[in-house]
């Protein structure tokens, strides 16, 4: 099993959770969100993140998804990234945790490769593809 950790600023990640886990039916064990509060040093998230992610048990690794590249929550991410069989995604969509959360049984490397396509095809201009008749 990979550990799944969504980092966000505020409570975003709890409620993307949430929302998954209304899509899902429920949501597989090893997940976590982890809010940010502006008050906390990236030190603080480092250490908070670390003990979250020892807390899931991540016997196959992790992916660390965040919602905005180069903000506080990703650059803590980045910092644990390094460690061994760690993987970090930032950008994180629904799309994206839908599908990473089907595969939590996953090795990480899949889970972001798939993550990752899921987010591009959920990312979809609808008025223009109902006017071409993709839709």
């Amino acid at each position: 099993m990979t550990a799944i950790l969504v980092m966000t600023h505020g409570r975003l990640g709890e409620e993307m959770l949430a929302a998954a886990a209304h899509v899902l039916g429920t949501l597989p064990p090893g997940v976590r969100a982890l809010p940010v509060a502006p008050s906390q040093s990236g030190e603080e998230v480092v250490a908070v993140a670390r003990a979250a992610l020892a807390e899931l048990g991540a016997p196959d690794g992790a992916v660390i998804f965040s919602d905005i590249f180069g903000a506080t929550p990703c650059n803590a991410a980045t910092r644990i990234g390094q460690d061994a069989n760690v993987r970090v995604v930032a950008g994180v969509s629904l799309p994206m945790l839908v599908k990473a959360l089907t595969l939590a049984a996953e090795a990480p490397q899949r889970i972001v490769e798939e993550a990752l396509k899921a987010a591009q095809r959920g990312q979809v201009d609808i008025v223009s593809e109902a006017a071409r008749g993709d839709a």
